[in-house]
């Protein structure tokens, strides 16, 4: 009998080391299908964007040689440059919280818990963290500690996941989601820091200077400022806090009410503490900045000569650097206001009572108006910047203003006419439609130039002298075409108009580089149109038709809607192209070296060739027309959601 017993055990811990074995194998066999995959894309997807976000980080001439850190972003942006780092380090941390929703939905489906699968990754996403840093610079003394940490969370995975069925994605989703919110808490430090050592030493000026022209104790009273270490601290603490109230927030909303009461409760009192301390914090170094600004207005009393003497910097370059720290933080509030106002608006609605909905809308509309307020040190904030850097971005903006309606209606009207009118020759059209395209770039940009040449004998120009209208200077003319107008079409008139500079309107050689953007790219969105109409169903037209329904109401109600993902996709291209736009407008300015065709790429690229400032000032500037077009895209994508229709 006993050597029965013996048998069956025996067989039952073979049994269970082989299920074991297999599960390690399953394991394996999917890291290493993944493998390739994961490489690939971070390869030729993930690392050019870091690298070149790095090389923009760093000066020298003619290539980067140096780590300067933000400095290139400040040389661009002023103030801002800091507000992108907190903004860089806000979408890491939104990143991680996502991928802990999705996590959290894949352990549903495993019917397994999520949180203990974020405790190998303790050592492995600093780890992973630290091995990505070293590539950049080089620098592998220390390659060890990371390799040792990075086995450390593997190990910890297989071990945890030995037992259970748990899918792959729960390795990518509690590893992605600590990396990104690690990393984000440390670009945030990293800013900080750098603030740290630009602004401190001036603001130890500041106090040295004061010290000897203020002499009241009651004057004295503005030294009494909070050191920034401190101030920094209190801005982390409510980092952290705030993205742990928001987790507390989702882990309560899961537990039932019943069986988890006791739990519920404790999580319900610890988003209570850390909304106090977030508070706390905020009140803090709202009175710190509130010191600080005094101090900087009591500078008045101080000699310029000894600020001079003091910093090495002339007084008003010592204030720039001053304010640095007062425009960031009040900013950091204002978004602040405005995010917290945006999610009390989306949970107003799900209070139980009229009062607690009516109460939660007031204090989002209060939290709007003040982040309204305290953003209101935007314009102060930019005027630090690159002033032609900002007037390349506003003729960016312009050029796309004008392009990409004019062209997407256009496409789709001669779509619409070529698809529901012409019966004979379509194929004819569509190449004839499409030939701007495929047209070689610089030459017909080329004949553009010949066709609105400044002089009499330029064909647009002799087509206004017939009609009576004054001959323009087309390529030469930077004024805007509502000042133009406003001037009586006069060309050179150099008089006053008194419109805002805001307000005259894209320049004769913009109107030029968007008429040609609109006759090369009118002809392609027209075909890709017609592929859209095509894919519409005929029956709905002739169900429509039997309802009484006319052309237009059929045109609105069944065309747009049902070629919605095709629109879609021609604005969303055509708003990364006309900021990506370069051949045709360079080609276009070489007649005119006054800088009214200068818009984003061509600013980037004369910085390039001339090596002035630097390549890497360059590589900072295209890194934030990236920037740009990154979130235009996300925001395109997001407002699109529910108006595109897909079937």
């Amino acid at each position: 009998m006993a050597t029965t017993t013996t048998t069956i055990a025996q067989v039952r811990e073979g049994a269970s080391t082989a299920s074991s074995n297999k599960q390690w194998s399953e394991a394996l066999t999917g890291l290493l299908f993944v493998a390739p995959a994961a490489i690939i894309a971070f390869v030729f997807q993930l690392f050019p964007v870091l690298y070149g976000f790095f090389l923009s980080m760093q000066d020298g001439t003619p290539l980067p040689t140096r780590f300067v850190g933000l400095a290139q972003f400040g040389k661009a942006l002023g103030s801002l440059a800091y507000m992108i780092g907190f903004a860089l380090a806000l979408v890491l941390s939104i990143g991680g919280m996502m991928l802990i929703q999705r996590g959290q939905a894949e352990a549903q489906k495993a019917k397994v818990d999520f949180w203990p699968y974020l405790l190998p990754t303790i050592p492995a996403a600093p780890a992973i963290i630290a091995l990505v840093i070293m590539i950049f610079f080089g620098d592998y003394s220390q390659v060890l500690w990371p390799v040792v940490g990075l086995a450390i969370g593997i190990v910890g995975y297989f071990l945890l996941n030995a037992r259970n069925k748990a899918s792959l994605m729960l390795l990518v989703d509690s590893w992605g989601a600590l990396v990104l919110f690690l990393s984000g808490l440390g670009f945030m430090i990293y800013v900080l820091a750098e603030l740290y050592s630009t602004v401190n030493p001036q603001i130890q000026h500041l106090i040295n200077a004061l010290t000897e022209v203020l002499t009241s104790p009651r004057d004295k009273r503005v030294l009494l400022l909070a050191p920034l270490t401190n101030q920094f601290a209190a801005w982390v603490g409510i980092f952290v806090s705030g993205f742990l109230v928001i987790v507390v927030s989702r882990i309560r909303a899961g537990l039932d009410s019943y069986e988890q009461a006791t739990r519920k409760t404790l999580l319900g009192l610890l988003r209570v503490v850390l909304v106090l301390m977030v508070i706390g914090l905020a009140l803090y170094n709202l009175s710190a900045i509130d010191l600080l600004n005094n101090a900087i207005v009591a500078l008045s009393k101080v000699d310029p000569a000894r600020i001079q003497e003091l910093s090495g910097l002339a007084l008003k370059d010592f204030v720039a650097i001053l304010v640095l720290w007062p425009q960031v933080s009040t900013m950091l509030f204002g978004m602040g206001m405005i995010g917290l106002a945006y999610v009390m608006w989306r949970t107003a609605s799900a209070k139980d009572t009229n009062a607690g909905m009516f109460g939660t809308y007031l204090i989002a509309i209060v939290l709007l108006v003040a982040g309204w307020l305290f953003v209101g040190e935007l314009p102060s904030a930019a005027a630090g910047g690159d002033p032609k850097f900002y007037d390349s971005l506003y003729r960016t903006v312009l050029y796309a203003a004008f392009t990409v309606p004019v062209q997407l209606v256009i496409g789709l009207l001669l779509a619409y006419l070529l698809f529901h009118e012409v019966t004979w020759g379509k194929s004819l059209y569509r190449i004839i439609f499409f030939i701007p395209y495929i047209a070689p770039t610089v030459a017909t940009a080329a004949v553009f130039a010949i066709i609105f040449g400044g002089d009499q004998n330029g064909a647009v120009n002799q087509l206004f002298k017939a009609m009576g209208i004054p001959i323009q200077q087309w390529l030469r003319d930077p004024r805007g075409v509502v000042e133009i107008i406003a001037a009586g079409g006069r060309s050179g008139f150099s008089g006053t108009t008194g419109i805002p500079p805001f307000l005259v309107g894209p320049s004769l050689p913009l109107i030029v580089a968007i008429l040609y953007s609109i006759w090369v790219f009118s002809g392609y969105n027209a075909v890709i149109f017609m592929s859209g109409l095509g894919a519409v169903p005929k029956e709905m037209y002739e169900a429509a038709q039997v309802d009484g329904a006319g052309r237009w109401s059929a045109f609105r109600n069944i065309t747009i809607p049902l070629i919605s993902p095709t629109t879609f996709f021609l604005t969303l291209l055509s708003i990364i192209g006309t900021f990506r736009a370069f051949t045709h407008i360079y080609v276009l300015r070489t007649n005119d070296q006054r800088g009214a065709l200068d818009v984003a790429t061509v600013y980037i690229f004369q910085i390039i060739r001339d090596a002035s400032p630097s390549v890497a000032y360059a590589a900072a500037l295209s890194f934030i027309l990236f920037g740009i077009i990154l979130i235009l895209t996300a925001v395109q994508n997001r407002l699109s959601r529910d108006q595109v229709f897909y079937g």
